[in-house]
């Protein structure tokens, strides 16, 4: 479901317009340059331990109206309330309702413009498979990889 929502808001911020990338690509990335790109094991790694590029271009889904703030829990959950943010724009707005912000939502963007590195990432990887069997990651990014290549992102909601 959260590739779907950021394939239909095309990799990009709702609320800044910021581009962000696939979590997999950052992680490999992270895999592929230790010292430069460090990341604090998903999904609750430290905040110090990890670049501030991790917290800036994951992507992660907000509810534009908060959960908090409704007394319908399902309607909340529905796909016309989801939308793509960054992991430190969704904890910036936290409860908080648009108009409370003052903030605005943003169209989505074109997926044919930016793909959020996926296409990088399955290319990178039938090229590298050695990262597949990483120790900690490489069950992640297997899952990940396959559905991807396979076009099947049905078997990434679990």
């Amino acid at each position: 479901m959260c590739l779907a929502i950021w394939r239909r808001d095309g990799f990009r911020c709702r609320y800044s317009g910021v581009r962000l990338v696939l979590p997999q690509a950052l992680e490999l990335l992270s895999i592929i340059l230790p010292e430069e790109f460090p990341y604090d094991d998903h999904p609750h790694g430290a905040y110090a331990r990890t670049h501030v590029a991790m917290w800036e271009l994951w992507p992660a889904i907000d509810h534009v109206q908060p959960i908090a703030t409704s007394r319908d829990t399902e309607s909340s959950n529905c796909l016309g309330n989801l939308v793509t943010t960054s992991a430190r724009i969704n904890a910036e707005k936290s409860s908080s309702t648009l108009e409370e912000l003052g903030w605005a939502l943003q169209p989505p963007e074109p997926l044919s413009t930016w793909d959020g590195l996926v296409g990088w990432y399955t290319r990178y990887l039938t090229r590298n498979q050695v990262w597949l069997d990483h120790c900690s990651s490489g069950p992640r990014l297997t899952r990940w990889y396959h559905m991807l290549r396979l076009g099947d992102e049905a078997h990434l909601v679990r």
